[in-house]
């Protein structure tokens, strides 16, 4: 199967919400910024892929995970530090995994694959590390349409 995996370092955030001047909408520069960054990672890793697995091409279904990996709060103690590094403290805290997860998907249209519409499946996950970062990974899913989906939770 078709995947690439990555890394982007520095704490995960969220898409900002557009802002409006004098009736223009326009992107926030923090947000631009940090999916460039996501936009180079991804370009970084594809080039140690052959080449016809670097672009999900136009009608090709698409899978998305994206774990997100928080800085452990300097003020947890010992106890609560290790809590969190072992994962059974997760994180509550924003952002919002769902911004997370709409920021990775802009970065990557006309990269990765020709738009996010292509994503069929996706799944977000929040974690405390030593080493803040998100890590996305992308894969084509092949012959899967309509009930034939895996299923994600809930359901009958």
């Amino acid at each position: 199967m078709k995947s690439i995996t990555f890394d982007v370092p520095g704490a995960p955030r969220g898409k900002a919400r557009p802002r409006v001047v004098d009736g223009h909408a326009y992107t926030p520069h923090k947000t631009k910024a940090y999916e460039m960054a996501i936009r180079d990672a991804y370009t970084a890793a594809a080039l140690g892929e052959p080449p016809e697995s670097r672009y999900f091409g136009r009608g090709t279904d698409v899978g998305l995970i994206v774990r997100c990996y928080f800085p452990v709060p300097k003020q947890a103690s010992k106890a609560k530090r290790e809590a969190m590094l072992s994962k059974k403290i997760r994180p509550q805290r924003k952002p919002d995994i769902d911004n997370v997860i709409k920021a990775v998907a802009d970065a990557l249209n006309g990269v990765a694959y020709y738009d996010d519409c292509q994503i069929i499946m996706m799944s977000g996950a929040k974690f405390y590390a030593a080493d803040p970062r998100i890590n996305i990974e992308i894969f084509a899913i092949p012959g899967m349409c309509g009930e034939n989906l895996p299923a994600m939770g809930g359901g009958k």
